[in-house]
């Protein structure tokens, strides 16, 4: 083996895993005299000299090559501050992702670690751990357009025996799919399951043509409660000063509209498809925020308060 077919042959070897020299000299020359081992010593050293900062000794006599992808060592220059932002995003929010990057680039990502911990502290996680044994298959009937059956644990346990899924959604701080169910009566309806709480899943033969109205609902929906294929109806809202500025800055509904504001508050409107998109929303916010349209969610909210009272103890 000639001076360059050895020195890619250790480059190679030691990207894969952390050689010492003796494991390269008796895998090169079979032999461990000293006059080779001197030579893959001075292999080592000139490799240091050309890749400063892609070998490193992760302990006493032995070597490692980092193989880092051209976007990691961006983050080491002033160009890589949006990988730089990502990089910290990760840290903050989805740790294990990092494993991806920190067997390549150690040293780099530990620095940044440091730093982003000093900074952000997450009280509680936002996401919530998908542990599922089905997402292969589910991800499958996705991509291949495939029916499923579905045994889901609800309240009860239910059955959706020719299933179609469309998306993998994280909404509410939870993962579910976007399911269209053919019954056994013909009755056909969409609805969002939890991953989590799928039993089993089975892949059938049959395929089918996506409908990109159900894509698309499956895409925009604005609540968990929204309601596929229904004419939505509006709502109107008014917000008092001492919360309007929480209205202000983020859209509690992807269909909040500001229709008028003034020192007193605010004058809201909203479309949904079901009042239960609206009501947590007006229960969290009360006694700031007032129904003025539709009569009958006045009405439902009436209600549920006056059963809420006539319980209290």
């Amino acid at each position: 083996m000639n001076g360059q077919r050895r020195i890619l042959f250790i480059m190679e070897r030691i990207a894969k895993e952390a050689c010492s020299t003796k494991q390269l000299t008796q895998e090169i020359f079979d032999t461990q005299e000293s006059s080779k081992k001197r030579t893959i010593q001075n292999d080592i050293k000139l490799l240091k000299e050309y890749f400063p900062k892609d070998l490193i000794s992760p302990s006493k006599g032995y070597y490692k090559f980092l193989k880092i992808p051209y976007f990691i060592r961006q983050v080491n220059n002033k160009d890589g501050l949006e990988m730089q932002e990502l990089l910290a995003f990760m840290m903050v929010f989805d740790n294990k992702m990092l494993a991806l990057f920190e067997k390549d680039e150690p040293k780099l990502i530990q620095r940044l670690k440091k730093e982003v911990h000093s900074i952000y502290h997450i009280q509680e996680y936002p996401f919530e751990h998908l542990n599922s044994p089905f997402l292969d298959d589910i991800r499958r009937a996705i991509k291949y357009r495939r029916y499923v059956s579905i045994e889901y644990q609800g309240n009860q346990l239910n059955y959706y025996k020719h299933a179609q899924i469309y998306k993998i959604i994280y909404a509410s701080s939870n993962w579910y799919v976007a399911v269209y169910n053919y019954a056994d009566n013909g009755y056909r309806y969409y609805l969002l399951l939890r991953i989590n709480f799928i039993k089993k899943i089975t892949l059938l033969s049959k395929t089918f043509k996506k409908d990109i109205r159900i894509e698309n609902f499956a895409k925009n929906f604005q609540s968990l409660f929204a309601v596929y294929n229904k004419i939505p109806y509006e709502v109107i809202l008014e917000v008092n000063s001492i919360v309007m500025k929480h209205f202000l800055v983020k859209k509690h509904l992807r269909s909040q509209e500001t229709i008028k504001r003034g020192e007193d508050g605010l004058t809201l409107r909203f479309q949904i498809t079901n009042d239960m998109e609206i009501l947590p929303l007006i229960k969290r916010w009360i006694p700031h925020i007032k129904i003025i349209s539709p009569n009958s969610l006045k009405e439902k909210l009436r209600k549920e308060l006056n059963v809420y009272l006539d319980n209290w103890d």
